[in-house]
């Protein structure tokens, strides 16, 4: 929450310190003016597994986080999980009429996103095939409720 707020205020010191006027337009060398900035927070996401199966309930003290060999220290810890609904408890959707859609979701969200990133520009052809193969798998076995977001790269 703390770097939400430190990020929010940097935001709005960077708008207010710039004369309405000047935010969009360009120096007299033609260049757009930039604003130089240094985190003081990085996000560390973590998977603990043991074999296949996940390893939950640990807290802060159970890690480590190192730079350069230096311990540093961990402000903000939050475990996150995938909850498994009982298709038994999923309410059927409503009949749509016909030519109408909806996004909502039939089952409650977690509070967790898969993200699944296409490489098409970094991955040979013959693996691509493979990838596409390995996804629609991933998709076919989703649970009912968790969310995904798939991206391309390409040129």
């Amino acid at each position: 929450m703390r770097s939400h707020l430190i990020l929010c205020g940097f935001a709005f010191l960077t708008i207010a310190t710039q004369p309405i006027g000047a935010q969009n337009t360009p120096n007299t060398d033609g260049h757009t003016p930039s604003f130089r900035s240094t985190t003081r927070a990085v996000v560390v996401d973590v998977v603990v597994a043991k074999g296949d199966l996940p390893v939950t309930g640990l807290g802060r003290q159970q890690f480590e986080v190192l730079e350069d060999g230096k311990q540093q220290a961990i402000d903000f810890f939050e475990e996150h999980s995938a909850k498994a609904v009982p298709s038994e408890e999923i309410p059927p959707m409503p009949k749509m009429p016909e030519g109408v859609h909806t996004n909502v979701p039939r089952a409650p969200t977690n509070d967790s996103v898969n993200v699944l990133l296409l490489d098409a520009l970094n991955t040979d052809k013959e693996d691509q095939i493979y990838v596409q193969n390995q996804i629609i798998q991933f998709l076919k076995t989703m649970q009912p409720g968790t969310r995904a977001a798939i991206f391309t790269l390409s040129s």
